[in-house]
């Protein structure tokens, strides 16, 4: 009773929920399951080598970033946000880290799986130019330790990161870490259990729980396709926890007036070049530390014919689906 005449093809779908990533290649491998997603990037690639399995990979809404904490001077300075972008070498993080699976973003949680996307920019790695806006601040290394300093106080910085949720999220962690260090800031790595984690990024500023990062390693996917979704839930000035899940705690009146403004407009195309003012403003105020826009991965028995990819990956589309047995 499908309401597409024809479709689907397959008489039957079993699903099974096994949470382990590397069990569920091994299970593939077996032909216990004739699909599996969400593979660590170390099983993709081993499995590229197996004649038998096939591999899809594509453009997605994942999105991979450090949210930098606004509330906590000096992050509150712009020059100081911007320098943090300077100093990491997102090309070569990609490629150590993510194996191809992802490449370097050029907008913020939008990417081109995404209504509404637009490229906002790029920030190189420049440690030179990283080092040069940590001058302009007034900071300066006085004892020749290697950490600069300002008014007495040294540039230390709290990361946040959970461990085996993201590919790579310590991998990635430790990477800026040795980057920030090479300009001049030291920062001290804080590795906390899923749960805790997120009750208590969760928490507003004025909670005695809330955890006070500098920096915290998260990923976001648009699951609903459009722009809109970042837009309202991360970029606008209500956008804070508890309400949603604007990990900055960013705040840009001009960002939501345009916002307010594309809402009115009487067209996509209108509404997609406001939206277009927005990304490029809250890239340029470096909210967090742009990172990586990833792929959309499955991997299927090579009889399994017809699938594609869902760059929301909140469904795996099988109505074309068939068996070639």
């Amino acid at each position: 009773n499908y309401w597409q005449k024809g479709l689907p093809y397959l008489d039957e779908i079993i699903y099974r929920v096994v949470p382990d990533a590397n069990t569920r290649a091994i299970m593939l491998e077996a032909g216990e399951v004739d699909v599996a997603g969400s593979l660590s990037i170390q099983d993709m690639e081993r499995l590229k080598f197996n004649p038998d399995i096939d591999l899809l990979a594509g453009v997605s809404s994942r999105y991979y970033y450090l949210a930098i904490n606004l509330s906590n001077p000096p992050l509150d300075d712009v020059r100081i946000r911007k320098a943090l972008n300077y100093a990491v070498d997102k090309e070569t993080m990609a490629r150590t880290i993510f194996m191809g699976y992802a490449e370097p973003a050029k907008a913020f949680l939008v990417t081109p799986a995404v209504s509404g996307y637009t490229e906002a920019g790029y920030y190189e790695y420049d440690p030179e130019k990283a080092k040069a806006l940590l001058d302009e601040a007034g900071w300066v290394d006085t004892n020749g330790n290697g950490i600069w300093d300002k008014g007495g106080k040294e540039l230390v910085l709290t990361l946040r990161t959970r461990k085996g949720v993201s590919p790579g999220d310590i991998e990635t962690a430790e990477m800026v870490q040795g980057y920030l260090k090479a300009v001049g800031i030291q920062v001290n790595i804080d590795i906390v259990d899923t749960a805790t984690f997120l009750a208590e990024l969760n928490k507003p500023l004025t909670d005695p729980g809330y955890p006070h990062y500098d920096l915290c390693n998260l990923s976001w996917g648009t699951f609903t396709g459009d722009a809109e979704y970042p837009l309202k839930t991360y970029y606008a000035c209500d956008a804070w926890p508890p309400k949603y899940w604007d990990y900055s705690h960013y705040c840009n009146e001009q960002v939501d007036a345009w916002i307010a403004e594309a809402d009115k407009a009487p067209t996509l195309e209108e509404r997609n070049a406001i939206y277009a003012k927005v990304i490029k403003q809250v890239w340029d105020d470096a909210i967090a530390i742009y990172l990586f826009q990833g792929k959309a991965t499955i991997a299927a028995r090579s009889y399994v014919k017809g699938l594609y990819l869902d760059p929301a990956q909140t469904i795996w589309p099988v109505k074309w689906a068939w068996l070639e047995k």
